[in-house]
């Protein structure tokens, strides 16, 4: 942590210092860096609260920022937000690098698994983290910014199982009306938003890209150019097929009525060997190269044979562009400027820069539309090659539905940064007259009328304070998948033998938290980098003014989360016969668990000394990159308990990873596919070899082998955060739901859950953005239900077979509060409006012991008040 505090102060200090030198570079301006809330983050304030508000939304996550965004768009409709967590810090958590970091602070939650009898072998007390955003913007806050909407098999699955109005084609709307999108290959298909509210863009870090035809025989062997018969004369004879010769050959013989000759004294290309680009030494010992060496030195080229340096030159159709390292630069303007200013007119850089967009036809991610590339010449510029692709998968957009196949990563990053719930929708809104945020407003219980089972307000603890806050038309949950069902327990709505146990009056009879999944995934493989690539790097080494300036201006590597592609699979052991559907998702990061040396990442994995010692430490200044395979349909499922009726307490998790044995397997298969992968010849031009080191514990298995890969997946047991189904949707006749298709609560009138927990079954995404796309929804349905009659405050009964019930059917009739006054900017926390309950005798967040009698008296007795 002290080294993240002096980067996070170099930064800061770094910003200031070159705001007045950058201020007319980029997308920056000085304002930018006189803004005090681009580096300090909107302040929410403390507003006047109104003793009752049209709805109130327990949670100021993705679906739950998503929602106070779209209802106050009716400016006579009022909001409350409450959020246990705090307002963002950007200057911390705006840089996408730092996620591991930031789930070792307060905007984490920090919830754990209970000890493992299967996977988390190697994590401290074999417990894994299970992160969950404590602040506005939720779990965007400390996430991945991986954006994956998940198959469209998902959706259709969750109207399939008795859910009207969520399949793939009814919610793709939504998800396209968050996006304001810029995926480069993609953009156009339909399948993403222009106009949203949430940044999606492509990661500005350089990676791989393209597939060759190695297929095409031309390409093994070359083209014989022959011994033609040769015409007597020609209009052009040139000399040498180097980079210039074959240029002019090429474009003086585009007139059909010009004749050229061009000579090269080497021979074809033999692209079986000329095409490798790990070959470039190699090559120049062979017959392509004119093999110049200079005289004997006297100081330098002493370690060299005879003291001599070798000089290369290319011999051979395309001169030394087949012996070189293919690093293409132009040079800089001041370089033809300068020959300009010489006494060659036509030569400055604006003048020659038009011929070198010609030559090209770039495939550049990050630069190719800034102006200074082509896309239509001869000669491709472009990332590193997409091995997967030679693997034989489908290069495609992910977010399109269809996911069997690789594509780059789209992320919630605008120009290099994190882009949360909290900056995309409540921070261009925070003055809006009809939206109060009040942060660190930590929700204990849903205030429900035991006789008409109708929800009527919040209680919550803000500054050692209860207050209650009363809702008039909905009380609506999006806190996550663990505190939405959390709060619903303590509020009397849940299992009644859990509800009997832990002393809390039963409300009403629901199976809250008896589901519980999670996306399990494992650390590795890892590989070594053994040729220097500046996509593999260390942290250490590039904390610099370089790097801190690149930031800045949106490029570089703080602007990137470590995760360049993904890739879908479909392992043997997969459940659904779906050819479409994938169960294993692969990540390729460009770096591996060594990466900031250890202690952030460790930490915030929970790594033991003895597991990063043994295994990670010896790499510790070795180049790596590691695969992260994650299980997406998994067949072990748990549930959520609490411990105690303190709101301030985590809940119990009652989960074992890889209870099912396929799930191990499913992931042990996904390793040896992304080992597969990585043989093919786009990474082994990269020169990156398997780090073949044994995780301790699996020192007596043969490596490399399915039955290690089991264990190493049980002692690098990875977490992905994608806990769902804890409030599950689904249809009265569905045992296991806790709310309808609308999200409204079974049995409870006037409560809906909006959040990830709501998903009946692990998706095939990373459920950030699922989130956004169910708030986006939600909001609509909720103002349908109010046009309609028929809102959330209708009781309605869920038909359960087991034990689980509801009651008739109950209209409730409400009357609409309006906002009336101005409240401009934070207005001093007005207690009148609220009725004080009692105080904690510590702050909010820090308190995890055990409530006195009287405290929790005066918490159960709120309907009292």
């Amino acid at each position: 942590m002290v080294k993240l505090k002096r980067i996070f102060i170099l930064v800061a200090l770094l910003a200031s210092l070159f705001g007045f030198l950058l201020a007319e570079k980029g997308n920056f301006k000085l304002d930018d860096f006189i803004d005090l809330t681009k580096f300090f983050g909107i302040n929410y304030g403390d507003p006047l609260l109104r003793p009752k508000y049209d709805y109130v939304i327990v949670g100021a996550g993705p679906a739950g920022s998503v929602l106070a965004n779209r209802l106050t768009e009716d400016p006579k409709v009022t909001v409350l937000v409450l959020e246990a967590g705090k307002s963002e810090l950007p200057l911390v958590t705006n840089v996408p690098l730092t996620t591991a970091f930031l789930q070792a602070t307060d905007y984490n939650f920090g919830y754990e698994s209970e000890v493992q009898k299967f996977g988390c072998q190697g994590l401290r007390d074999r417990k894994c983290n299970w992160p969950h955003g404590k602040g506005v913007g939720g779990s965007t806050i400390i996430n991945s910014m991986i954006y994956t909407r998940g198959g469209q098999r998902d959706y259709d699955g969750w109207a399939l199982a008795g859910n009207p109005g969520w399949s793939w084609a009814e919610m793709l709307p939504y998800h396209v009306k968050v996006e304001r999108e810029n995926v480069r290959d993609f953009g156009n298909n339909g399948f993403h938003g222009k106009n949203g509210s949430v940044s999606v863009e492509d990661c500005p870090f350089s990676d791989n890209r393209t597939i060759g035809n190695y297929f095409d025989f031309t390409r093994f062997w070359g083209i014989h150019y022959g011994d033609q018969k040769l015409r007597r004369s020609y209009d052009y004879v040139i000399v040498g097929a180097g980079p210039a010769g074959s240029v002019l050959a090429r474009r003086l013989s585009d007139n059909p009525k010009v004749t050229v000759l061009l000579l090269e004294a080497g021979k074809g290309e033999l692209p079986i060997f000329t095409d490798v680009p790990l070959a470039a030494p190699n090559l120049q010992a062979t017959d392509y190269n004119f093999a110049y060496e200079s005289e004997v030195q006297s100081i330098g080229c002493q370690g060299l044979w005879d003291r001599k340096c070798s000089w290369p030159h290319g011999k051979g159709v395309g001169g030394s562009s087949i012996i070189n390292y293919m690093i293409h630069t132009r040079g800089n303007r001041r370089d033809y400027d300068g020959w300009a200013r010489a006494g060659n007119p036509g030569w400055s850089w604006d003048e020659i820069l038009p011929y070198h967009i010609r030559s090209e036809r770039a495939n550049i991610r990050d630069f190719e539309d800034n102006g200074f590339h082509g896309q239509n010449g001869p000669l491709s510029v472009e990332d590193c090659p997409f091995s997967a692709q030679q693997a034989g998968y489908r290069y495609l957009d992910y977010n399109a539905g269809e996911l069997i196949g690789v594509s780059y990563l789209q992320a919630t990053t605008l120009r290099g940064t994190r882009v949360t719930s909290g900056t995309a929708y409540l921070a261009p809104i925070a003055t809006r007259k009809n939206l109060h945020i009040l942060t660190k407003a930590w929700a204990t219980k849903v205030l429900i009328d035991p006789v008409s089972k109708e929800a009527t307000g919040v209680l919550f603890s803000r500054n050692k304070k209860v207050f209650k806050v009363k809702a008039n038309r909905e009380v609506i949950l999006s806190a996550g998948a663990f505190e939405s069902a959390k709060l619903l327990i303590l509020s009397g709505v849940g299992p009644a033998n859990h509800l009997e146990s832990l002393g809390i009056p039963i409300i009403q009879n629901l199976p809250v938290g008896e589901q519980l999944y999670e996306h399990p995934g494992t650390f590795g493989p890892v590989y070594l980098v053994k040729k220097p690539i500046d996509n593999f790097i260390q942290l250490d080494d590039n904390i610099n003014l370089r790097n801190i300036i690149r930031y800045i201006n949106g490029r570089g590597l703080f602007t990137t989360n470590s995760v360049e592609s993904l890739m879908y699979i479909k392992t043997p052991v997969a459940e659904s016969p779906d050819p479409g559907l994938p169960d294993v998702e692969i990540m390729q990061a460009f770096t591996s668990i060594d990466f900031d040396s250890g202690p952030g990442t460790a930490t915030a994995f929970r790594l033991s000394n003895e597991t990063y010692d043994g295994y990670f430490r010896p790499i510790r200044n070795v180049r790596s990159f590691m695969y992260l395979p994650l299980l997406l349909k998994p067949r072990t499922k748990g549930k959520l308990r609490l411990k105690s009726r303190n709101p301030f307490q985590h809940p119990r998790f009652e989960y074992q990873y890889f209870e099912d044995d396929r799930d191990l397997d499913a992931l042990a298969y996904g390793i040896e596919e992304a080992i597969r992968v990585t043989s093919q010849p786009a990474f082994r031009e990269l020169g990156v070899e398997l780090y073949s080191r044994k995780v301790p514990g699996c020192e007596q298995l043969e490596f490399n082998t399915h039955e290690y890969w089991r264990c190493h997946v049980r002692v690098l047991t990875a977490t992905f955060h994608h806990q769902v189904a804890t409030c599950k949707m689904g249809p009265p006749t569905d045992p296991e739901a806790v709310v309808d298709a609308r999200l409204r609560v079974y049995g409870v009138g006037r409560l809906r859950v909006v959040d990830i927990g709501i998903v009946p079954e692990p998706p095939a995404a990373h459920t950030a953005a699922v989130a956004y796309g169910i708030g986006e929804k939600a909001a609509d349905m909720i103002r349908e239900d109010f046009a309609a009659g028929a809102t959330g405050s209708r009781v309605h009964k869920a038909i359960h077979s087991d034990g689980f019930g509801g009651r008739a059917d109950i209209p409730i009739e409400f009357e609409a509060q309006r906002m009336f006054g101005r409240i401009v900017g934070p207005r001093p926390f007005d207690e009148s409006a609220f009725v004080r309950i009692t105080r904690f005798r510590r702050e909010v967040g820090s308190f995890n012991g055990t409530l006195s009698e009287k405290d929790q008296g005066i918490l159960d007795e709120d309907n009292k008040v």
